[in-house]
């Protein structure tokens, strides 16, 4: 029986063996797809939401897509919402990440952004139809997870301005 240490003393004396085990093992897990919103905060403290083209169930929901390959999930909320509104953005914390129901091997993940620009002027990609500035006490008809994400988002930003000292 081979040992935990004599296989560490294997991997380190041959470093390919390692990788060759890892692309062997990669092989038989399961490839998921990840999705990533952001929850858009503006110096107003009203949050963006957008109408999507392609969503005929829930139109209005939070700007986000999948993420790209060697991209980190921030990168992706960040390349979304720019590519969808032309807004650039400061990735404040992750709020919410879930298992998709109705797609068996897809990821959700939501995070908590503040505009960084400060005159923002919005240019909506051919994906959006519409926007709109939302109060955190309104609520726009979301897909569920957009919903929680949504109260996630609501409990972090009150907790941040909480814990901010004011002038």
């Amino acid at each position: 029986m081979v040992t935990k240490r004599q296989l560490a003393e294997w991997i380190k004396r041959i470093p390919r063996l390692w990788v060759l085990a890892h692309r062997v093992y990669r092989q038989f897990q399961p490839w998921r797809t990840i999705g990533a919103v952001g929850v858009v905060v503006n110096t107003e403290g009203k949050v963006l939401i957008v109408e999507h083209v392609f969503h005929p169930t829930y139109p209005w929901g939070l700007p986000g897509g999948w993420m790209g390959r060697h991209e980190n999930p921030d990168e992706t909320v960040q390349r979304e919402v720019l590519e969808e509104t032309g807004l650039h953005v400061k990735v404040i914390r992750p709020l919410l990440v879930e298992h998709t129901p109705y797609l068996p091997r897809h990821i959700d993940l939501s995070y908590l952004c503040l505009l960084e620009d400060t005159s923002p002027e919005i240019h909506l990609s051919s994906e959006l139809l519409s926007y709109r500035w939302l109060s955190f006490d309104e609520l726009a008809e979301m897909p569920r997870f957009h919903q929680r994400t949504f109260a996630a988002a609501k409990e972090a930003w009150h907790s941040l301005n909480a814990s901010t000292p004011h002038s």
